[in-house]
């Protein structure tokens, strides 16, 4: 009796086992690790201002470390590897391969991920490794392998070189108004944003206005100590959050604005064109788009943004890793842009 007992005992776990596993091997669990495509507008608006979308997917949550995917703060695009880079809140670089169809982004697979180290080599840990702003360098030569990745980061803010691996190279010098930690506001408003510009060099900016900046303005600094001001946008608390060049050297900004569940959430889409001699002439600023959650966009927290070709470009969302957000990857092109 107690044999008989054991046995179907036995059975009935092993059925439930076997239920379980087919549970999770089955295509809808299978397809939360593939990216897919997502609609940002409950209207199914294809377009805002001068921005016209071409595609956005929801990025898979799991790494090939075996950790989760989460705090995509930057992207950079290497036209040579055809690879597109994130890098994390963790410390994190992740490679993507954007799938498109008719030059529409339809896909993306995550290729690998990497820990970026520190200068004795192993992995950024803490404030250390709050990354939050990449561009690349020799990412469009046609010589394959000699890519390097400019990070800039918050909670202890420099900018620093890295292999396409996540392995250091050294240090950039930062003006001496931006080494001091207490010239932000807060060690969560740091370096937010670094790109390359053709003519003014490494650019960076903090998220928010300095302590001893006007608190209606936001700023863009060179490594060579140059310093551009121009408003934030209307919406309250817009903070600039991401920025990259384009081809014909004007500088796009992604502007985040939340400040509570209360508020909407708005992303806008800038284009600055900064005078070589910031003190002879004011910046230049376009409003490209506004994303409002308050009138149907499904936004989330846009905090990266890359150029990919032409008048062509990405920018993806930060989860704060949190289930009820999401790592959206979109694709648009600018009306009017630089080819």
């Amino acid at each position: 009796m107690i044999a008989l007992v054991v046995s179907v005992g036995l059975r009935s776990l092993a059925v439930i086992v076997s239920l379980v596993v087919l549970v999770f091997l089955s295509p809808a669990t299978v397809a939360q690790d593939r990216a897919r495509s997502v609609e940002l507008s409950a209207n199914r608006q294809t377009g805002n201002g001068a921005v016209h979308l071409l595609g956005a997917v929801q990025l898979p949550r799991n790494l090939d470390q075996g950790g989760r995917l989460w705090g995509i703060s930057d992207l950079a695009w290497d036209a040579d590897e055809r690879i597109l880079y994130a890098v994390t809140d963790g410390g994190m670089l992740v490679h993507i391969r954007p799938v498109f169809q008719n030059n529409r982004l339809l896909g993306a697979r995550l290729l690998g991920d990497y820990r970026l180290e520190g200068r004795d080599g192993s992995p950024l840990y803490g404030f250390d490794r709050d990354a939050e702003g990449m561009d690349i360098v020799g990412g469009d030569n046609g010589v394959g392998g000699d890519s390097e990745l400019l990070i800039s980061f918050e909670g202890n803010p420099r900018i620093s070189r890295y292999t396409s691996q996540g392995r250091y190279l050294g240090p950039l010098e930062l003006p001496l108004v931006l080494r001091d930690r207490h010239t932000y506001e807060n060690p969560n408003r740091g370096l937010e944003s670094v790109t390359l510009h053709p003519v003014l060099g490494v650019l960076t900016a903090p998220e928010y206005p300095l302590r001893n900046e006007p608190s209606d303005r936001l700023s863009i600094f060179s490594l060579a100590g140059q310093h551009w001001d121009f408003p934030r946008a209307a919406a309250f608390n817009s903070a600039l959050v991401a920025m990259d060049t384009a081809p014909d050297g004007s500088v796009v900004i992604l502007e985040r604005a939340w400040f509570s569940p209360v508020h909407p959430l708005v992303i806008g889409l800038r284009r600055l064109h900064l005078p070589a001699d910031p003190k002879s002439a004011a910046v230049a600023v376009e409003d490209l788009a506004v994303f409002d959650s308050n009138e149907g966009w499904r936004m989330d927290n846009f905090e990266g943004l890359a150029h990919h070709r032409g008048s062509r470009w990405f920018m993806v969302s930060d989860d704060n890793q949190r289930a009820t957000q999401r790592s959206l990857l979109v694709y648009f092109e600018i009306e009017n842009g630089s080819e």
